[in-house]
């Protein structure tokens, strides 16, 4: 029997398939067993590509924009209903009097009143001593419920006043309060900036409510998903952050399972004999 030398360069001459030695297993790569020092090249970040990385985000902006758009809405709201009560209380005040002879009327102390009906009217006012009280001309045309105010006058002190009037047109006469230019026109700027502060407030204070129950329904999903567990979770079609590495270990080192492998098998040692060496021929 002859031996037969192993053929030059095969694979299981002596070598790294010899006694002692370990055997590659497969999945190693053919171009590349192992990756440069520092890690793989061109490794996926931890979570891959592009994730969301869902936060519980502050409300703040929401409360904010809600608060103004609440001071506003209650700005105008109290500005309105002050220039309309303005306005209104002295509508209600109004008393209809005599328009051809005398009236008798409680007035207060240093009470402003007005005298309403048209310009044809003529009226005196005598105090609780019967002394003359003296009737202004307004410096402005002012109407209430369609009443023109043609007269005003201050009741000196408290008591009983006679009013003679007499009414030219038949047109009736009215005792109230003294309504002022000035007056008329703060109640009518009020009305304005009221109105004006409605249509800031309204949509912002809408929108705040509305971003603010977003927010919150939002920050709660947010926070029962960090409590499962789930967030930072990969899209669909990306790598899932959750799952093991795209890349495993091997020898201590960072292999590409998706490299294309070449597949070793050991020596078989009854055919070739211990330790790679040349053993009998079976033939």
């Amino acid at each position: 029997m002859s031996q037969i030398p192993p053929a030059s360069g095969s694979p299981y001459g002596p070598g790294p398939y010899g006694p002692g030695s370990n055997a590659p297993s497969m999945g190693v790569p053919a171009h590349a067993p192992y990756a440069p020092p520092g890690g793989p090249v061109n490794a996926p970040a931890p979570y891959g590509p592009g994730l969301p990385q869902a936060t519980v985000k502050s409300t703040r902006g929401p409360v904010v924009l809600l608060t103004i758009g609440i001071i506003f809405v209650v700005a105008a709201v109290a500005t309105l209903v002050l220039a309309i009560n303005s306005v209104a209380g002295v509508a209600n005040s109004l008393n209809e009097i005599n328009g051809h002879g005398n009236s008798q009327v409680t007035l207060e102390e240093n009470g402003h009143y007005g005298l309403y009906g048209d310009s044809s009217t003529e009226c005196t006012v005598r105090n609780p001593d019967g002394g003359e009280v003296t009737v202004r001309t307004p410096s402005a045309s002012i109407e209430i419920n369609n009443h023109q105010m043609f007269g005003t006058f201050t009741a000196t002190k408290a008591g009983e006043y006679t009013v003679t009037c007499n009414s030219l047109l038949d047109t009736p006469v009215y005792l109230g309060e003294g309504a002022t230019a000035g007056g008329i026109f703060n109640s009518a700027a009020g009305i304005i900036l009221a109105v004006l502060g409605l249509v800031i407030g309204v949509p912002m204070t809408i929108g705040g409510l509305i971003w603010l129950v977003v927010r919150r329904s939002n920050n709660r999903r947010t926070a029962a998903a960090q409590g499962a567990g789930i967030v930072g979770s990969a899209l669909p079609g990306q790598p899932d952050p959750q799952a093991p590495s795209a890349y495993s270990a091997f020898g201590g080192q960072m292999v590409d399972p998706s490299a294309p492998t070449a597949t070793v098998n050991p020596p078989n040692r009854d055919q070739f004999g211990q330790g790679g060496q040349g053993g009998q021929s079976q033939y």
